[in-house]
């Protein structure tokens, strides 16, 4: 505990709170401010997020409306790739432009797509996929086209039927 100008700063190791009178004593209590700052260790401050919803929001509806009018497999993986790199676009611009074949689509795949090695090595990504929401975001958009491409891959019949349309 130190005194600065009609301030008393106490240094806490907790955040409880502790009554005035312990705080400052009886020899401190002419003084009207007080400062109380807790200490705490670099592991337990909290990391900030940021968050790309309101991309996701904007390209959802022509998404979900793309995917669902898909009329084959490799539609879904068209549209899933394209609309990956409109988001890709709005996030980053021109910092990071996608190349053929550095998103796909993996059914097959526990995460539902993949990006390329070029891609995940750039670190401006890197950077983004640490700090961001964007692989929950990309996951929930994989997982809308791995649902709707499994589908048509069970039902083939539909698919040929559309076409011959």
């Amino acid at each position: 505990m130190f005194r600065q100008e009609n301030q008393v700063v106490v240094h806490l190791h907790a955040a409880l709170p502790i009554p005035l009178s312990l705080a400052v004593g009886n020899r401190y209590r002419q003084y009207m401010m007080i400062f109380i700052k807790p200490f705490f260790p670099k592991e337990q401050e909290m990391s900030r997020q940021v968050s790309f919803t309101k991309y996701e929001r904007k390209i959802l509806p022509d998404y979900r409306q793309r995917i669902s009018s898909a009329e084959s497999s490799q539609d879904v993986k068209k549209f899933f790739v394209y609309m990956v790199g409109m988001l890709f676009n709005e996030i980053f611009g021109e910092k990071i432009t996608l190349e053929d074949n550095d998103i796909r689509l993996t059914p097959e795949r526990s995460a539902g797509y993949q990006l390329s090695r070029e891609l995940r090595a750039n670190p401006e990504l890197i950077e983004t996929w640490r700090t961001s929401d964007l692989s929950d975001l990309l996951d929930r958009m994989a997982e809308v086209a791995c649902n709707r491409y499994r589908h048509l891959e069970k039902h083939p019949e539909k698919t040929s039927s559309k076409i011959r349309k």
